[in-house]
């Protein structure tokens, strides 16, 4: 069904004409623009209920102010039932133990190019003095990869505020 000008289409859907042209300039098709006035615009009337429809559609995704809080809310709800389950670790309850497996990383690190010149000042060859330094990087990533987090790091942050197993 043809609907001739802005006008009745708000007549027929109970809006204002301001409505009409607000959802013009959002999209909702004309089926026959107007050349301009006195000529109305014409409308057909499934393409403006699929175009309602969609728009309404669209509209159901659009999350709110108050859908955001909510979902955040879910959020921290689950993320404490997560916790309590032992399924996440509290930031405060990690840094410390973080903190102590890089500083004992970086003091191992530190003390590597001395240790490795003087291995390094008599070896003949750049094969020779890769090898010996590829080995001690593959000495340190697997001592790295052997700490135990939850005991061996844990426990050396707070008796020695080092991680174990890397050394001087």
């Amino acid at each position: 069904m043809q609907i001739h000008g802005a006008e009745s289409l708000a007549d027929m859907l109970g809006i204002s004409r301001e409505t009409v042209q607000a959802w013009i300039d959002e999209g909702l098709p004309i089926a026959e623009r107007s050349p301009g006035p006195p000529v109305p615009h014409r409308f057909d009337s499934a393409s403006v209920i699929a175009w309602l429809r969609e728009r309404d559609r669209l509209r159901l995704h659009i999350e709110t102010p108050r859908d955001r809080l909510d979902r955040l809310r879910g959020d921290k709800v689950l993320m404490e039932i997560n916790e309590k389950a032992a399924q996440l670790v509290r930031i405060e309850d990690i840094e410390p133990v973080w903190a102590a497996a890089v500083s004992s990383a970086r003091e191992f690190l530190r003390n590597q190019p001395e240790r490795l010149a003087e291995i390094l000042q008599g070896t003949p060859g750049v094969h020779e003095m890769r090898a010996i330094l590829e080995d001690a990087f593959d000495d340190f990533l697997t001592r790295l990869s052997q700490i135990d987090p939850p005991a061996d790091i844990a426990s050396a942050a707070i008796a020695t505020d080092r991680a174990p197993g890397l050394g001087h």
